[in-house]
């Protein structure tokens, strides 16, 4: 069947053996048809402490149905709630959460600036979204986009995603205007993250880590030769990534120079290592087999477990104290302080 564990968990539980036959084609398999639909934000509690799984950190929201992508402002934590067809956010301190857009067609990954959040919609003809971050009526910025990949960033003018399936890497201008093709004929590019000049991106079937200019121009090879690589972070100096791997145990985080060189392997003989974060000490990923949450120095040195037994952990990110995460089994958003 082949490890095809990128794809969002609610889709696999929803297209069976469909979706290991189509991953194995190159092809993600398509959702259920019916949009979902309804407000996702009842039955919370802030304080609640996750009994069913560890007691690592708190859990800001319960009942979600397959909360997936995670960003994090300086006053409040946002996500998607895949199946639940809603993106939500609650407050860093005291406070419920809250329901930003209902009634959407599986929202995927999410990223946010100072006035507004910005999601992708996963299917065959998936959305590029935005709206207010106290909510409002969602503009859509691109359509018909094939099954847009698991991250989205932004910067101060632009909105850049991937089609999975579509093998592009795509921008947007923020206020609206015809989407711009960065880069085509990439193998399953999953996730892209942004600096001042350049858009990096991992290619899943291709094992590549890639870049280009933020304009548009030629195409780098930073990387090749990984193994399923997904997740991408960057920082000042380096692009980290996940490679879940083709096995158990055979996953592994590894960084590389902004501009390219010789790859560095931070950690190895891990199961499915999936969503990454970075800060300036240490690097941050889920394991989404093995439930935990683990962190490694920058610099190199033994992985950290700072949280087990969690639910199918997903995608992580982390701010000045703190570290938050989905699982998506179980339905939770989780955040843990200190990191």
């Amino acid at each position: 069947m082949g490890n095809r564990r990128l794809l969002p968990s609610g889709f696999l539980a929803l297209s069976g053996l469909a979706a290991c036959a189509s991953a194995r084609s190159g092809t993600p398999a398509a959702p259920d048809d019916a949009a979902p639909s309804g407000d996702a934000s009842a039955a919370y509690d802030v304080s609640l402490i996750d009994s069913a799984l560890d007691d690592a950190g708190v859990a800001l929201a319960t009942a979600q149905d397959d909360p997936s992508g995670i960003a994090v402002d300086s006053t409040n934590v946002y996500w998607t709630d895949l199946m639940g067809g809603a993106v939500m956010s609650v407050p860093k301190g005291a406070g419920g959460p809250r329901t930003l857009a209902a009634g959407r067609t599986a929202p995927y990954a999410v990223a946010t600036d100072a006035t507004s959040v910005y999601w992708t919609e996963f299917s065959t003809a998936g959305n590029v979204m935005t709206a207010l971050l106290d909510g409002g009526t969602p503009i859509t910025l691109a359509s018909a986009q094939s099954y847009p990949g698991s991250c989205i960033a932004v910067d101060a003018t632009s909105v850049y995603w991937t089609t999975y399936s579509g093998g592009t890497v795509m921008s947007a201008p923020k206020g609206g205007g015809a989407p711009t093709t960065l880069a085509a004929g990439q193998g399953g590019p999953s996730c892209v993250a942004v600096n001042a000049s350049t858009v990096y991106w991992t290619t899943y079937y291709d094992g590549t880590v890639m870049s280009v200019p933020l304009g548009g121009g030629p195409v780098a090879t930073l990387a090749s030769g990984q193994t399923d690589p997904t997740w991408i972070a960057i920082d000042a100096a380096s692009v980290y990534w996940t490679n879940q791997g083709s096995a158990s145990n055979d996953g592994s985080v590894v960084r590389v120079p902004l501009t390219g060189g010789g790859p560095t392997t931070l950690a190895s003989s891990l199961n499915s290592p999936t969503g990454i974060a970075v800060d300036s000490t240490s690097v941050y990923w889920t394991d989404l087999v093995d439930g935990t949450i683990l962190r490694a120095p920058l610099g190199g040195g033994a992985p950290v477990t700072l949280a087990a037994g969690q639910g199918n952990p997903y995608a992580v990110t982390v701010d000045a104290t703190s570290l938050y995460w989905t699982n998506q089994n179980g339905g939770t958003v989780r955040a843990l302080a200190p990191k």
